[in-house]
């Protein structure tokens, strides 16, 4: 496969080469709003400022005007009008969101270490990757990388990269604030504001929702998915000691409080006594976030040279409860379990960049450092009497890594770009365990990589961009995954020392067509995922003391063929009209995720689709939007079944928004109404192939004071 896919990028390198040569101008950037995609500045492919026709891998840019239309309540809206699969662990408001992009999966734990997708802040990883988390009112872009990012960023970015960019205060000071109340008696609130006074800049913002239990598609009340209250909070402040210094400082975090999962009962095959069959149970999570950033960026007056350190810090914590209260009846305890789970969070990140005529190079090293710990008291239930079994752990993951990355804008127009990207990673992981009051081996573990990544971007004519790229990526093993003893309800999960790292080969092909208002990208990859890291059931292992086991192991190599695209075309603007009305398209199909024995990978659905229409007029101060999206469950449950899931739950699921200025108080502070509903056709569906399913229709209705 491998041989395969160096043909194809060498077929593809001699293909844009033979190109006729056309006129490539450099416009200067303009407002967001207005400047081609192809000219607008971006970060996250090489760390540092460069245009998006430069980018080799399939990228994608929300813009402020979108996130600032848009009606959604968190980052999960966004990404689901761009195509990417979004799935949520149990219910909408349980606090924990699944990003799926080319096949691979962000995690349900809600921590980097165990996620394939990398989400940063403001290119720094940004210690959780549920986009539940992130409010919108303090995000200024999005940068979506598609395909690997682990040489620019480590460990996790095997199937892309999301970078949520957050607002800097500026001379022209900002606030925005909403209120609002919708069905299940949901409450929304959140506030922003931010400014630059001389050299001192800053910007803040705070959110708070709740909500009760939600009704399905057909009118059930889907028990227990209501949510206490997701509350999160920013900061940000700089000094601008000079134009070409910053200092800076960012605290950030969230809360969920009582996020709830679905109801359900024990099955009649569960490993329980016969009482406890058919009882109910209910769970609920508590999540925390904080995390401190500071920062300093320099360079020189001629823009030759600039650099940034930057170092992190902060903690995080989840609490898992399930809990039976009909169990009390026959004298158990009303708890069944809880499992409480900590982060510490530190890192570092040091790079240069030197940018001469046609040579841009970036050298960097980034240092991380987890500790996690982990308390797990938990009554195993076994025929006849209930029996005390508690784990608890305490791991160190860190890693020191350092990177070179290059660009090279050949010939007399710059409008051939070759870049490339070598990066040194050094793992080590240490755990020490307790089962069941029983001292476990302290467990030591440590892995190198070196990872290459090249890449051609080629713009023929000003309106077109051809790109093809190479990358590898990898994840290593957490230390839950190498020691394991940790319970998941009733079963005993178990680790595998001999776990080798998840590892990446993905090339793609494509392009970028910027014609006026018009802008299509699209992209073909190939991806060999090989050492995945699965499970399988280890009942009656010597290592498993009780009825129940499952350990990790690598499972057979994968390969992943697909392709993506969007479409955006804004025909108001095209035809001179004087309002935009921007019809759009997003799109990318699986059409291989099988493994080398023939399976197919557990969790994944073969096609994301979402589409819609926006209508935006300043002149009557009028945005609307609809939007449809189509949520198909994973084709199969898991890989020892290769069978659809029961409950498929597939949907096309129409949303709408508008938003309309009442009044104003002065010429730049608006009052706007706005309202959405969701689920118009009221539709029974499903994210995840079981019966957890999302939410009917439903309604919103607020108001914001806008001011800027």
């Amino acid at each position: 496969m491998f041989k395969n896919n160096m043909i194809l990028l060498i077929a593809m390198f001699i293909m844009v080469l033979a190109m006729p040569t056309g006129v490539h101008a450099q416009v200067e950037q303009r407002d967001d709003d207005t400047t081609s995609v192809l000219d607008m500045l971006v970060v996250t492919a090489s760390r540092t400022e460069e245009l998006f026709r430069d980018v080799s891998q399939s990228m994608e840019v929300v813009t402020p005007e979108e996130i600032r239309n848009s009606a959604g309540a968190d980052l999960t809206d966004i990404l689901t009008s761009h195509g990417i699969q979004v799935t949520y662990q149990n219910s909408r408001n349980y606090g924990n969101s699944t990003v799926t992009m080319r096949g691979f999966q962000s995690s349900q734990h809600g921590s980097e270490l165990f996620s394939n997708i990398l989400t940063l802040v403001d290119g720094r990883r940004a210690g959780m990757d549920s986009g539940s988390l992130f409010g919108l009112n303090n995000i200024e872009r999005i940068e979506i990388i598609r395909g690997p990012g682990s040489v620019q960023y480590g460990s996790a970015g095997m199937g892309g990269v999301i970078n949520v960019i957050t607002k800097t205060g500026k001379e022209i000071p900002e606030a925005r604030g909403e209120v609002g109340i919708g069905s299940f008696n949901e409450y929304r609130t959140s506030l922003f504001g931010s400014g630059k006074v001389g050299q001192f800049d800053i910007a803040a913002a705070i959110r708070f929702m709740k909500a009760d239990a939600y009704d399905d598609g057909e009118g059930e009340k889907y028990e227990d998915s209501s949510v206490g209250g997701v509350f999160g909070y920013f900061l940000k402040a700089g000094w601008n000691f000079t134009d070409f210094h910053r200092l800076g400082v960012t605290a950030s975090g969230s809360r969920v409080y009582k996020g709830a999962s679905g109801h359900g009962t024990f099955a009649s095959t569960a490993t329980v006594v016969d009482e406890f069959k058919g009882k109910d149970y209910t769970e609920s999570q508590d999540k925390e976030l904080d995390m401190i950033d500071l920062i300093y960026e320099g360079g020189t007056e001629s823009e030759d040279f600039s650099w940034l350190a930057r170092y992190f810090f902060g903690k995080s914590s989840y609490v898992a409860s399930r809990y039976v209260p009909s169990m009390a009846e026959i004298g158990f305890p009303t708890k069944y379990s809880t499992s409480i789970n900590k982060f510490d969070h530190n890192g570092a990140q040091a790079q240069a960049s030197w940018d001469h005529d046609m040579v841009h190079l970036t050298l960097g090293v980034d240092w991380l450092k987890y500790k996690f710990s982990q308390n797990q008291p938990v009554v195993a239930y076994t025929a006849g009497a209930g029996t005390a079994r508690g784990v608890s752990s305490e791991s160190t993951t860190s890693d020191i890594g350092a990177f070179l990355l290059g660009r090279l804008n050949l010939l007399e127009n710059r409008n051939l770009v070759f870049s490339a990207g070598l990066r040194y990673d050094s793992f080590k992981v240490r755990a020490d365990s307790v089962v069941n009051n029983v001292i476990q081996p302290t467990v030591e573990h440590s892995h190198n990589s070196l990872l290459p990544s090249f890449g051609i971007a080629y713009s023929p004519i000003e309106q077109l961009k051809l790109r093809a790229s190479y990358g590898k990526a990898y994840r290593v093993p957490t230390p839950r995954e190498y020691v394991g003893n940790f319970y998941m309800a009733t079963i005993l999960y178990i680790g595998d020392l001999n776990l080798q790292p998840e590892e990446s080969s993905t090339i793609d092909f494509g392009f970028d067509f910027q014609w006026e208002d018009l802008f299509a990208s699209a992209s073909y990859f190939i991806t060999d995922f090989t050492n995945y890291i699965g499970t399988t059931n280890a009942a009656g292992d010597p290592d498993c003391p009780i009825a129940r086991c499952t350990r990790y192991i690598n499972t057979p190599d994968v390969t992943f063929k697909g392709i993506e695209g969007n479409l955006r075309w804004n025909m108001g603007r095209h035809f001179g009209w004087n309002f935009d009305l921007t019809p759009y398209v997003a799109v990318t199909h699986l059409f291989t995720f099988d493994t080398d024995d023939g399976k197919k990978m557990a969790g994944i659905s073969n096609t994301t689709f979402s589409g819609g229409l926006d209508f935006n007029s300043e002149e009557h101060g009028l945005v609307f939007s609809i939007k449809a999206t189509s949520y198909k469950p994973p084709s199969i449950d898991s890989f020892s079944s290769q069978e659809p899931p029961d409950f498929t739950g597939a949907a096309t699921v129409w949303d709408f928004s508008l938003t309309k200025d009442l009044f104003s108080i002065k010429s730049n502070a608006v009052v706007k109404l706005k309202v959405a509903v969701d689920n118009i056709t009221n539709k029974l569906y499903s994210v995840t192939g079981d019966e957890v399913v999302m939410p009917g229709r439903s309604f919103y209705v607020g108001l914001i004071f806008d001011y800027n």
